[in-house]
């Protein structure tokens, strides 16, 4: 089968080694340039295209890759005029691997699905030296078929992926609080509250029936986990 059109949208501190490694292996991709001109020329010596403008983009790729900061950066693509919503069609895929709040990932997914556009959520743990290296980890929220379809582009910047359920199931076991398994717990949460978040990540290993939890020995990440960075 052939490789998947790919569409990349934040090719900062992790995006760089995300795109590097799908271009290096057969993928042709498609990315979005922003100020840091760097990275950019970078991808586009190693085969990448740069898009223009985000629709072009859109329009360019089969599976539309996000690594941005979070949900108020991955919501203004989405909504945007001329961004993702407005521009895809169906059949396409929206893959967003940044650190997502729930509700704001289902809500997207929702919106996407009303055209016949699919998404997958797939959070990362480890740094910018394993994405270059192509040894990332992940957990994908997405029905069966679309994660068959993004797993062999996954594969190309990571070494792990762990294929959780459906979206919905995600939210679920994390509560639409914006809380990830991969998430450090901050000093403004009290103690009882991350003892809350930890027994929650147990519970929720058990669940997927997993024999162990992705961050064990038996697969080291990195504490606390890199967002990505544009």
């Amino acid at each position: 089968m052939a490789n998947k059109k790919i569409g990349f949208i934040g090719v900062g501190m992790m995006g760089h080694g995300m795109a590097k490694n799908l271009a290096q292996k057969g993928f042709a991709t498609t990315i979005l340039g922003h100020k840091n001109r760097a990275p950019v020329e970078d991808l586009v010596k190693l085969g990448a295209k740069e898009a223009k403008d985000l629709p072009e983009l859109v329009k360019a790729s089969e599976i539309i890759f996000i690594c941005v900061t979070g949900s108020p950066q991955v919501e203004d693509l989405v909504y945007r005029k001329g961004g993702i919503l407005e521009s895809s069609s169906a059949r396409q895929i929206v893959v967003d691997t940044s650190t997502s709040q729930p509700g704001s990932t289902l809500k997207i997914a929702a919106d996407l699905k009303a055209k016949g556009v699919r998404f997958a959520d797939a959070p990362l743990a480890r740094t910018p030296v394993e994405a270059e290296q192509g040894r990332l980890n992940t957990m994908v929220g997405a029905d069966e078929a679309t994660f068959n379809e993004i797993e062999p582009a996954l594969k190309a910047f990571c070494e792990n992926i762990f294929h959780i359920g459906e979206i919905n199931q995600m939210a679920m076991e994390f509560g639409v609080s914006g809380s990830t398994p991969w998430s450090a717990p901050t000093k403004r949460r009290s103690r009882r509250s991350n003892r809350r978040s930890r027994l929650s990540a147990r519970t929720y290993s058990t669940s997927v029936k997993l024999t162990r939890w992705p961050w064990s020995s038996a697969y080291p990440v990195r504490w606390p986990p890199q967002r990505c960075r544009r």
